[in-house]
């Protein structure tokens, strides 16, 4: 699922963002790790700096810019565990609509 829509969310990767690791949790769910420097998607959480866990159809909502990413932050729908890089968090949420 994460590969599938983020090959419609095209930018050029930048030096030093990092990367992000996503564990999908019910249907379509699975665990990806966004490389935001070289701007690839890679199978496995391994090696991310931090995670964001959410429910695969609250991600589809994310992604197509139908669901309040900051409220489901604050009522735990959106998870995240590990040290936040800025500079990733700031070039995922540019791929946002």
């Amino acid at each position: 699922m994460v590969p599938k829509l983020l090959q419609t969310k095209t930018r050029s990767p930048a030096p030093g963002e990092g990367s992000i690791g996503f564990v999908l949790e019910g249907d379509l769910g699975g665990s990806w790790t966004v490389d935001l420097s070289g701007g690839s998607v890679i199978d496995g959480v391994a090696g991310a700096s931090f995670c964001m866990n959410v429910a695969s159809k609250d991600f589809a909502l994310m992604m197509n810019g139908k669901l309040d990413v900051i409220g489901a932050l604050q009522s735990g729908k959106i998870r995240m565990t590990g040290t936040a890089n800025t500079n990733a968090l700031r070039a995922f949420v540019n791929l946002l609509p």
